[in-house]
Order: structure tokens, then C-alpha cells, then sequence
């Protein structure tokens, strides 16, 4: 009884027992609400009261193993089946079996489809946010052309594809100046 009548002066009201009295005057204390009720977004300290005579005990840490390599791997596996790309992780080996060149094709045409379908997306994206009617949206790839070795520059000075500009960039780069 005389609990009740400590907890009507603070304003609470009639609790039930000594026990809720306990619960609602921790949840006051910890909480940012006025009336106690615990928020989503709080950035104070969540209150969770045990009953009594329980014991805890921290965990140790889960040994995972091989499992997150492997939904890992999977995972990447499944976003290059998905977008039909090829595995970026296996290319060197499969380069050495079927060509370099012709590994490179694929992978240059599938990065176009993928270029054309991410431009479409945008333009859709942007066209439903903003009631826009007529949107173009355009992507540069990176160009396919790539220099891996000195022969590579060898060629390109033979069939004269290089301006003097190019060379001299490319003496400039060879040599790390700038």
C-alpha cells in the first residue's frame, strides 16, 4: 500500500507489484522518453532486467572456419552467373586454356550489355523520381585497349598508330617523369 501511494505521487499511477514498480523506474532512468517507453533510435542504453537467480555467461567467439570463404566465393559466383560475366578469380586460368584474346572479347561485349543496361536503368530511375519525359543517360566504358608488355608499344609504333605526342607521353611514363 504504501508503495502504491509513493509511486501515485510521482506520477506514475497503481502498479501491480514491487516487481513492475522496479521495471518502470530502470526503463525511467535509462530511457530519452518522458513517460519511460523505450524508443527505436535511441542512442542510450537498452535496459533488460533478468529475473532473479539467473546466471550469464559470455560466449566465446564462433569459430566459422571455412564457411564465410566459402558463402563468400559463392556469393561472387552467383553475381557473375547473374550478370553473365565471367569470374574475374578463375580468368587467369581460364585465359591460359582458351586464349587471352578471346577471353577479353567476352568480357569487353558483356561489359557493353552491361554498360546499355545499367543506361536504361538510369534513365527509368530518373525519369520516375522527377516526372522527367525524355532522359538520356549515358555511360563511357573504359576504353578495350590495354598495354600489357613493350611489344604491345612495338606494334603500335610499326603500324604507325602512335602520334609523337603518345610517344613522348609514353617515354615520359616508362621513364617516371612526368
Amino acid at each position: 500500500m504504501l508503495h502504491n501511494n509513493l509511486m501515485r505521487l510521482k506520477g506514475v499511477g497503481v502498479t501491480a507489484s514491487v516487481a513492475d514498480a522496479f521495471h518502470h523506474a530502470v526503463q525511467t532512468q535509462f530511457s530519452d522518453a518522458p513517460d519511460g517507453a523505450p524508443r527505436v533510435g535511441s542512442k542510450r542504453a537498452a535496459v533488460h532486467l533478468l529475473p532473479p537467480n539467473t546466471d550469464v555467461v559470455e560466449l566465446g567467439a564462433m569459430d566459422t572456419g571455412n564457411a564465410m570463404h566459402e558463402a563468400k566465393v559463392e556469393f561472387q559466383e552467383a553475381v557473375y552467373t547473374f550478370f553473365a560475366l565471367p569470374n574475374i578469380n578463375k580468368s587467369r586460368e581460364e585465359a591460359a586454356r582458351r586464349g587471352a584474346s578471346a577471353l577479353h572479347r567476352e568480357q569487353y561485349s558483356n561489359i557493353m550489355y552491361m554498360q546499355a543496361v545499367l543506361e536504361r536503368l538510369g534513365e527509368a530511375a530518373y525519369a520516375q523520381c522527377f516526372g522527367a519525359r525524355r532522359v538520356r543517360f549515358a555511360l563511357r566504358a573504359l576504353p578495350r585497349f590495354e598495354i600489357t608488355s613493350v611489344d604491345d608499344i612495338k606494334v603500335l609504333c610499326e603500324i604507325d598508330m602512335l602520334t609523337e605526342e603518345d610517344k613522348t607521353h609514353l617515354r615520359r611514363r616508362i621513364m617516371n617523369r612526368r
